[in-house]
């Protein structure tokens, strides 16, 4: 007989990677209202001029030479083309975790 309290392996994938992503979206919900601020066109991307805007909205305290570093790390070529992903995820991540709580 099939145990009555299993589910099928499918639906747990789903209810598990849906879980994951609601904690994921609260996790970066603070961070993704202040990329909006700076994102003047709403396309994902700002320059370097709004990233630094985007820094300084965060943490106001941040020196020049902090903001340059990182700006070294995200857009190492310079391209003025600085994407929500960029910032927001992996190892290139700018922030603490208590800019995206």
């Amino acid at each position: 007989t099939q145990d009555q309290t299993a589910i099928p392996y499918h639906h747990f994938v789903k209810v598990l990677l849906d879980f994951q992503l609601s904690g994921h979206e609260k996790f970066l919900q603070k961070f993704v209202q202040s990329f909006r601020r700076v994102d003047s066109d709403r396309n994902g991307v700002v320059s370097e001029h709004q990233f630094r805007c985007l820094l300084r909205l965060i943490d106001s305290g941040k020196s020049d030479a902090k903001i340059n570093q990182l700006l070294d790390l995200i857009d190492p070529h310079n391209n003025q083309m600085i994407t929500f992903s960029e910032v927001s995820f992996g190892e290139k991540e700018p922030f603490p975790r208590s800019v995206y709580v």
